[in-house]
């Protein structure tokens, strides 16, 4: 369906041919499937968000997807909406064992909206835009390897 998609738009962009009424129904399917695949896969309400970086290495394979880490390099912090109990954290690795670090959490319940996206503000400023790009799935995964959540 997308070739034949991409095709009729190209001529109606380019050669200036309108679409006919089956072409146009198919494209709006097209979209409202892109849509729902987008809202289903794509949830950012339960993706999580790391300011900073980790060292990490995921993978494929006979039996799924699988994680090791590495440890932390610098001082990162990162948001976790997927769990029970979402929570930002801040991680402070050790200097002497880069897999060990100090995490300080703080659930959301226990703040205000207000200063969640302050905060987030903040991070972005100081970090960049976060890595957001892994699915909750994967997240959690990486975040057992190490130590971060319970594998529950």
């Amino acid at each position: 369906m997308l070739p034949r998609a991409v095709q009729e738009r190209d001529k109606a962009e380019h050669q200036f041919v309108a679409a006919t009424l089956e072409q146009a129904e198919d494209f709006a399917e097209l979209m409202r499937r892109t849509i729902q695949g987008l809202r289903a896969e794509s949830d950012p309400s339960q993706r999580p968000f790391l300011f900073g970086s980790m060292s990490y290495r995921v993978g494929l394979g006979a039996f799924g997807q699988s994680a090791e880490f590495f440890g932390w390099k610098n001082p990162c912090f990162l948001l976790c909406p997927f769990e029970t109990t979402p929570w930002l954290g801040a991680i402070v690795p050790d200097k002497f064992a880069p897999a060990a670090a100090v995490v300080r959490r703080t659930f959301f319940a226990e703040i205000s909206t207000e200063l969640l996206l302050q905060v987030l503000r903040i991070l972005e400023q100081n970090f960049g835009p976060s890595h957001g790009s892994m699915t909750s799935a994967l997240a959690r995964l990486i975040l057992v390897e190490c130590g971060l959540i319970s594998n529950g």
